[in-house]
């Protein structure tokens, strides 16, 4: 099979959930199907845009923008290897907890309060289809007033320091479009 970016695939991640990638792209695929043999895949496609439906225990779903990406496959469908990056725009974020942070441990009083701004959450898909693991990032968009602001910049950095925390933080951005004081 020969992919172009006409041909549009859906990879389900996770099917009690409901988490799938839907994209369409580029690659170049050998498909064998028999009877007496199992299914095996082998070649690699390139996403080059589509969408990850993300469930968080079947209550919430959300949707990211992929817009790069790729899964091989070497054989056995289920132990494709993915490497797919996928975004979504959390529009006027509340960062009042984060800020109140920072003033009430004497560090300062951060000047974010009261202050909105939308929050790009990427999602980084790795390891492979049966088991995927997802790692995520927090970054502000460039035209976003926080940029300058010390105590946020640093803050969101150092979500990336506790796996626990960054998953808390994302479900609460997810759910309620804010940010939870962890103080």
């Amino acid at each position: 099979l020969t992919a172009n970016p006409s041909c549009k695939i859906d990879v389900i991640l996770d099917e009690s959930t409901g988490d799938i990638i839907k994209g369409e792209g580029n690659g170049l695929l050998k498909i064998r199907v028999g009877n007496k043999e199992p299914l095996t895949i082998n070649g690699r496609y390139d996403i080059t845009r589509g969408e990850y439906t993300f469930n968080f225990q079947t209550f919430l779903k959300k949707y990211f923008t992929v817009n790069s990406g790729s899964i091989v496959w070497t054989g056995d469908p289920y132990k494709a290897q993915i490497d797919i990056t996928a975004e979504y725009l959390a529009n006027n974020v509340d960062f009042n907890s984060l800020a109140s942070e920072f003033s009430t441990s004497g560090n300062g009083v951060s000047t974010t309060f009261n202050k909105k701004s939308d929050v790009r959450v990427l999602a980084h898909l790795t390891e492979s289809l049966l088991k995927p693991v997802i790692d995520f990032e927090f970054q502000l968009p460039e035209a976003s007033p926080l940029r300058s602001d010390f105590f946020i910049v640093k803050r969101l950095q150092q979500f990336k320091e506790d796996k626990n925390d960054l998953n808390k933080q994302v479900t609460s951005l997810l759910l309620f479009n804010s940010f939870i004081s962890t103080k």
